[in-house]
């Protein structure tokens, strides 16, 4: 093995400028290395190691070893195997077919999403409350009772200022977060607090907070379109690649003589519901 993998090393190197070269032959079938690298997902090709080639060189060996072996024993010619090679000859000429119809599906337009949004609102309800809120960390217990006294005589904003001058708050972009995303000492004392009121201070995870609610998104609430921009373009898009195999099929069909004789169905098979299976 030290062997093949010292000739798997010197081949990687000397194969930089010609990747054609032949690294296996099985009978009359032939593997470059140019033909091994493309087994290999280009997001993983960096990281793959000589003996990961390896392995997958000997996994070539194998099949095309068992490849040879069927050959020899005219399993080509079988009744079953063709029948399986005609059935996914057909579903993979269909899923081409589907494949090529769909690539030239158009990315929604804002009107699209926004139509969509508007007509399917009760499919974009909130599932569990979810809030925005800003904390501020104190060393100590009487440092975070300070910082309250100084909320009732000034603002939470005055004090997220002072103690946090390098992040400046901006309403409109604050993230929303679930409740049970939360740690549960935090999420009991912002799911208490009413909106625009500053907490007593508490611990939570050894730091003294005091928290302040800017707002809070009740279950069952709808999401904003902005909340579920993302989702929407996905939904539109499969809505759009629905109706369009829909109308690829009616088209093949209307180009085709069909017949169907369903008088020659058993009774209890006519009992079933039948569907396509291109649905």
């Amino acid at each position: 093995m030290k062997n093949i993998l010292t000739l798997l090393a010197f081949i990687f190197c000397s194969c930089q400028s010609d990747s054609s070269v032949v690294i296996a032959k099985v009978g009359d079938s032939k593997l470059t290395m140019n033909q091994l690298m493309a087994q290999v997902p280009s997001k993983l090709a960096k990281d793959f190691h000589q003996d990961q080639y390896l392995e997958l060189l000997n996994r070539w060996v194998e099949q095309e070893a068992l490849y040879h072996e069927a050959l020899a024993q005219d399993l080509e010619s079988d009744d079953t195997f063709q029948r399986l090679l005609e059935q996914n000859r057909k579903k993979l000429l269909i899923d081409r077919l589907m494949q090529k119809e769909l690539s030239r599906s158009i990315k929604p337009t804002s009107f699209q999403l926004k139509k969509y949004y508007a007509q399917n609102a009760d499919q974009f309800l909130r599932e569990e409350t979810s809030f925005s809120f800003r904390t501020l960390s104190m060393p100590s217990s009487i440092k975070a009772w300070q910082v309250r006294s100084n909320v009732s005589k000034t603002s939470f904003d005055k004090q997220w200022k002072r103690y946090m001058a390098s992040k400046r708050f901006n309403p409109s972009e604050a993230r929303i977060i679930k409740k049970s995303s939360l740690q549960n000492c935090l999420a009991k004392v912002v799911s208490s607090q009413k909106v625009g009121t500053t907490s007593s201070p508490f611990k939570c995870n050894g730091e003294w907070l005091v928290a302040f609610v800017d707002s809070k998104l009740v279950a069952g609430t709808a999401l904003s379109f902005e909340e579920v921009s993302k989702d929407l373009e996905q939904m539109v898009q499969l809505q759009k690649s629905r109706k369009k195999i829909v109308t690829l099929v009616q088209k093949a069909k209307a180009k085709v003589p069909i017949s169907t004789f369903v008088e020659q169905i058993p009774s209890k098979v006519k009992e079933r519901t039948v569907s396509s299976f291109l649905y």
